[in-house]
C-alpha cells in the first residue's frame, strides 16, 4: 500500500490528482445532466446516443493528430489549451439552457466541442506522468490517476442524477465549467516542467507516420488495437442506451444517476481487486472478464426492475476495468 500511494507524497503530483479528481466529478455531473436533458428534448435514442457519442467521436478523427501534438509540444501548454476549452464548452451548454435557448444540434455541437478537448487533452494528460514522478512510481502513478477516475465515476453520476432531477441541468454544466478551474490553476504552475526541448525535432505528419507505421508492422500491438477497438464498440452500448432503459424502467433522472454512479462503484471495486484477478486468472484474465461484462450487460438489459439493474451494472463495472 505504501508502494501504492507513493506518488501522493510529491507535491505536483498531489495537486494534480486531488484537481483531477473534482474535474471528473465535473464531467460525470455533465454526462448525466447531457444524456437526460437531450432526452427529454426529443425522446430519441438516436439522439441520446450521438450526445452519447459526441465527446468521444473528436477522439476518433483526432487521436493520431494529439498524440503526435504530445509528443512533440511542451505537454503543460497542451493540456491548458484542451482544459480550457472544455470548461468553455460546459460553460456554453449552461448558458443556452439557463437563458432557455437549448436545442439538440447547439447541445450536441457544444458537446463535440469539448470532445475536441478531451481528443488534445488525454495523450497528453496520459504522457505527462513520467514528467511528475521517478520512474520507479510511474506505475503506481498511473494507477492512481485509474483510482481517481473511477472514484468521480462511482460519486458524480449519482450526484448529478440528484442535481439534475432538483435543480435542472444547467447547475450540473455549471459545476462542471467551474471543475476545470483547479486543474487550469494547477497546470499554470506546472507548465514549465513539460518543456519540449529534449524531444525529437520532427514534423506532426512524421511523427503520425511513425506511429502507423509501428502499428502495421508490430504484430501483436496490432491485435491489441483491435481488440480494444471491438471491445470499446461493444461496451459502450451500455452507457449509450442507459437513459432509455432507465425511462424504460420509470425512472428519472436520479434514477439514471443511480444506476451510472453503481456502474462506476463496481469500477472503483475493480481498481483495487485488478491485480488480484489478473494473476489468478492470468492469460484467461481477457476472455472471461470479457465474457463476465457481456452477460452482464444482458443482464441490466433483460431486468424488470431498476433495483435488479443495480447489481447487473456494477458487476460491469469491475468486469470492464478488469
Amino acid at each position: 500500500m505504501s508502494q501504492a500511494v507513493a506518488p501522493l507524497r510529491i507535491r505536483q503530483f498531489r495537486s494534480l490528482w486531488i484537481a483531477a479528481i473534482f474535474s471528473n466529478v465535473g464531467s460525470f455531473l455533465q454526462t448525466v445532466a447531457g444524456a437526460w436533458l437531450m432526452l427529454e428534448l426529443t425522446g430519441s435514442a438516436t439522439w441520446v446516443g450521438l450526445m452519447a457519442a459526441s465527446t468521444t467521436l473528436p477522439l476518433l478523427f483526432l487521436a493520431l493528430a494529439a498524440g503526435a501534438v504530445a509528443d512533440l509540444a511542451n505537454r503543460g501548454k497542451v493540456l491548458l489549451i484542451s482544459q480550457s476549452l472544455m470548461g468553455l464548452a460546459a460553460a456554453g451548454m449552461a448558458a443556452i439552457t439557463a437563458l432557455d435557448l437549448v436545442t439538440p444540434g447547439r447541445l450536441l455541437g457544444l458537446s463535440l466541442l469539448l470532445g475536441v478537448g478531451v481528443a488534445f487533452n488525454l495523450p497528453a494528460w496520459q504522457a505527462m506522468v513520467p514528467d511528475l514522478v521517478p520512474r520507479g512510481m510511474v506505475a503506481s502513478a498511473v494507477a492512481l490517476n485509474s483510482v481517481a477516475f473511477n472514484v468521480a465515476r462511482a460519486v458524480g453520476p449519482a450526484l448529478g442524477g440528484v442535481i439534475v432531477a432538483t435543480a435542472g441541468p444547467e447547475l450540473a454544466f455549471t459545476l462542471n465549467a467551474f471543475s476545470y478551474l483547479g486543474v487550469i490553476a494547477v497546470l499554470a504552475v506546472l507548465a514549465p516542467r513539460f518543456a519540449a526541448a529534449d524531444r525529437e525535432a520532427t514534423s506532426v505528419a512524421n511523427a503520425i507516420a511513425n506511429g502507423v507505421r509501428f502499428a502495421r508492422f508490430t504484430r501483436p500491438f496490432r491485435m491489441l488495437l483491435l481488440l480494444a477497438a471491438l471491445f470499446a464498440l461493444t461496451s459502450a452500448v451500455v452507457q449509450t442506451v442507459l437513459p432509455n432503459r432507465t425511462e424504460e424502467l420509470g425512472g428519472s433522472a436520479d434514477a439514471f444517476g443511480l444506476l451510472l454512479g453503481a456502474m462506476g462503484l463496481g469500477a472503483l471495486v475493480g481498481a483495487f481487486t485488478r491485480h488480484q484477478v489478473v494473476e489468478t486468472l492470468g492469460v484467461r484474465s481477457i476472455p472471461i472478464t470479457i465474457t463476465v461484462f457481456g452477460a452482464a450487460g444482458v443482464a441490466a438489459g433483460l431486468s424488470p426492475t431498476i433495483w435488479w439493474t443495480l447489481p447487473g451494472l456494477m458487476i460491469a463495472g469491475m468486469a470492464w476495468v478488469w
